[in-house]
């Protein structure tokens, strides 16, 4: 394949480019084209996807370093990457998919649409191992990309804080540090998973997760620091009295 017309290059991708039939039987074929996409962010939205599946279907080492390249110079390449797993079916967001997720969520990449792209991933995750899941959690409250935080991680939080509460907690505790005092919404929902988190592990009705309660009513207390955050007391205390 020797046009390396930009338009063409930046050809959707779909079962009628031929590059996605060609990368899996003619790599090598495309090494030349593959390099000259890097020099072309026009086309890396596709060409990047495109990658992603020589490496993952051929495991060629040469279009794993072009995957790298493209993914640590592009923007738009890490952004499509993400959107892409975004939308894989249930079960396919396997452990080559999270190396590259936490990759993008490392601090030099950081910035407002790569923080609110990395939020949306975990509208994705609940079919993915629970370690796996664990792994792209703590990449991302230990990344800069979550100070972006929007909808994504709270709604992943909410579903696991009764089945999960005291990771729920851990994870809430770092979420807490990194809140900004006027961020009213962010703090409400956090006292929401919080509450949740707090009658899931006193469901247990176990002595052994009595310092694990202590825990969380320590953690209320950092929120109610907050001078801001006040009003929420009552509130509090009615949904522990009524949950």
């Amino acid at each position: 394949m020797h046009d390396y017309h930009p338009q063409l290059m930046a050809m959707p991708v779909h079962n009628y480019n031929p590059l996605v039939y060609f990368v899996n039987y003619a790599f090598d074929q495309l090494i030349d084209f593959f390099y000259h996409a890097l020099e072309i962010e026009n086309c890396h939205k596709e060409q990047v996807i495109i990658l992603w599946l020589a490496w993952t279907h051929t495991r060629h080492s040469v279009s794993k370093k072009l995957l790298d390249d493209m993914s640590d110079s592009s923007e738009t390449a890490r952004l499509s990457l993400l959107k892409f797993f975004c939308r894989l079916p249930v079960g396919q967001l396997n452990e080559d998919a999270v190396e590259y997720i936490c990759k993008c969520m490392q601090p030099q990449y950081d910035s407002d649409e790569m923080g609110v792209q990395c939020d949306a991933v975990f509208y994705n995750i609940d079919s993915c191992h629970p370690l796996l899941q664990e792994r792209i959690a703590i990449t991302y409250l230990e990344s800069p990309v979550s100070a972006h935080m929007v909808k994504g991680f709270y709604g992943f939080l909410a579903v696991h804080a009764l089945a999960e509460p005291v990771q729920t907690l851990n994870w809430l505790e770092l979420i807490v540090g990194k809140l900004m005092p006027e961020d009213f919404a962010s703090w409400n929902k956090v006292a929401d998973i919080l509450i949740q988190a707090y009658n899931g592990i006193k469901s247990f009705n176990d002595e052994d997760y009595q310092d694990i309660l202590e825990k969380a009513m320590d953690l209320m207390d950092k929120l109610l620091q907050n001078p801001e955050n006040k009003y929420m007391v009552s509130n509090f205390l009615n949904k522990l009295d009524n949950e």
